[in-house]
């Protein structure tokens, strides 16, 4: 409808403000109606999309990226020597006894190296050796006569015997601890 003709005295123009009309916030300053916005609101289904598949995209451009980034890692390990591996050797027993490398001829070995202390990685990694000897005891016992788990502590100032006894109370039977000097272990 057309605007209320404007009013003849001061009192008419102070009730007729309230049918005032006016464009204030509606982006258009001639007040001709249209605005050019669409008037759904500012976001709509189409840009969320967009937004989704550029996080999306986002998301996965980083999870390459870090994995990458590990095997280039991986690749660049750099070592200082060579490592001392196989040869004679000669540990401790719980029992206080000497053992070395012929103790265990003509037996596959499966050395890990550890500590008493260790919260968790040990423990774990110590238990899945015992369940692959109780499986290999079940399916291949002949096998399993030729493999024998050892456990070499790399913290002899701490593991005292005593102290690598009650360790080995919560593993595998199978298990042979052993320990010795610092310059043995190393």
């Amino acid at each position: 409808p057309p605007p209320p003709p404007p009013p003849s005295n001061a009192g008419a123009a102070a009730s007729s403000v309230k049918y005032a009309k006016t464009t204030a916030g509606t982006g258009d300053p001639e007040g001709s109606g249209s605005t050019g916005f669409s008037t759904r609101g500012p976001v709509t289904w189409p840009a969320l999309g967009l937004v989704a598949i550029a996080a999306a995209s986002a998301v996965s451009y980083y999870k390459i990226e870090r994995e990458r980034r590990l095997e280039n890692a991986m690749g660049k390990i750099v070592s200082t020597g060579k490592p001392a591996i196989g040869g004679p050797w000669s540990l401790v027993d719980l029992d206080g006894n000497l053992v070395t490398n012929e103790s265990f001829k003509g037996k596959w070995t499966l050395l890990y190296f550890g500590f008493a202390r260790c919260p968790d990685i040990c423990p774990s990694e110590m238990v899945k050796i015992g369940k692959v000897m109780d499986t290999l005891e079940k399916e291949h016992p002949k096998l399993r006569g030729q493999i024998q788990p050892i456990f070499v502590s790399i913290d002899p100032a701490r593991d005292s015997l005593k102290a690598l006894r009650d360790y080995a109370k919560d593993f595998h039977p199978s298990y042979v601890f052993l320990t010795g000097a610092p310059q043995q272990v190393q």
